[in-house]
């Protein structure tokens, strides 16, 4: 998940035409819409590392179980 767009296609520069490029699926925007989209779309995860807007962090475990 990436909030700025520039960050995310210079990501995207860097994989592309490598084996990454396939495993890895970018989310551009905030990362509390991003997680109630995974959720919407029932992805799972065992194991989250959240480090992104700091003075969201709490709203991230306040989204409807967006993890399980």
């Amino acid at each position: 998940m990436e909030f700025e767009p520039f960050l995310a296609d210079f990501v995207k520069s860097h994989i592309s035409g490598t084996i990454a490029e396939k495993k890895l699926d970018i989310m551009v925007g905030p990362a509390l819409k991003s997680l109630e989209k995974l959720k919407n779309d029932g992805r799972k995860f065992d194991l989250v590392f959240i480090d992104a807007d700091k003075g969201n962090y709490i709203n991230y475990y306040k989204v409807p179980n967006p993890l399980s």
